[in-house]
């Protein structure tokens, strides 16, 4: 909730309080209410509980109320924007962080400060539909499918806010699992980004053709010829056309890759 002044904060939580006990809500219960939660105190500067008698003689005609609260929300998101503004600005003379880290925190927090979900919690019936029980023929997975029919089994594919971490020996084939998984997401026409920490773009793609080509990674790497490299430029032609992006900046900090991610997806 966005109040401007804290009085008028206050006297709105006393009648949140009032309205979740079932007790009326009026000028003589809000002033008890706030004796109670030890509020009383901010309206002191405005006339102590005359106040609450000048704001209910005030209260505009209920008929404009959707207007008005539209307003409020206005100069609530203005205050929102002044605040980060005012963050940002002072951050900006501070050598702790680079201008890189800065700009990504900022561009983040204004993310956020677009993105407020202002909305109250759903009830269970209204979040049912979105649970999906019914098996769709020739699909392995609930979610985007992998790739792979037995990992599709054991976790019903990647789905929707789940995290999946992928962890085993050195060569043991973790890389190119995951790009296989992620070009069976981009074929369903889901969009995938990749933050690679380890090696380049290209030595990446280079992977990708070789688990698509059959042709092993080693000799890829030494150059192919004749039908190898006709076989090996079909396959590069044919991933180029799918949606993947790939980030392949050394080291980036978790701040930076939230920014970038926000970015790709706005």
């Amino acid at each position: 909730h966005d109040f401007h002044s804290p009085p008028l904060g206050a006297i709105y939580a006393a009648m949140l309080s009032l309205d979740q006990i079932g007790k009326p809500i009026d000028v003589i219960t809000v002033a008890a209410q706030m004796r109670e939660l030890g509020t009383i105190g901010h309206l002191k500067a405005y006339g102590n509980e005359a106040y609450l008698s000048q704001l209910a003689n005030d209260v505009a005609e209920t008929e404009n109320v959707s207007h008005h609260a539209k307003l409020i929300r206005d100069c609530a998101d203005r205050r929102t924007l002044i605040m980060l503004g005012t963050s940002i600005s002072q951050r900006g003379f501070r050598e702790d962080q680079s201008a890189h880290e800065q700009r990504a925190r900022a561009f983040a927090d204004l993310l956020a400060a677009d993105r407020q979900d202002h909305s109250s919690p759903r009830h269970i019936a209204q979040i049912m539909p979105e649970v999906h029980l019914e098996h769709v023929p020739g699909q392995t997975a609930l979610g985007i499918g992998s790739g792979y029919w037995q990992y599709d089994q054991l976790t019903g594919g990647w789905c929707p806010g789940d995290l999946a971490i992928l962890g085993a020996r050195p060569g043991m084939g973790k890389t190119t699992f995951a790009v296989e998984s992620l070009i069976n997401a981009a074929i369903q026409g889901v969009p995938a980004l990749v933050f690679e920490l380890e090696m380049s773009a290209a030595s990446l793609l280079l992977r990708a053709i070789s688990s698509r080509s059959r042709i092993p990674l080693a000799v890829l790497r030494q150059g192919v010829t004749g039908l190898a490299l006709a076989n090996a430029r079909s396959w590069a032609e044919w991933l180029s056309r799918i949606p993947i992006w790939i980030d392949d900046q050394s080291s980036p900090s978790v701040s930076m890759i939230r920014s970038k991610v926000q970015r790709w997806r706005a």
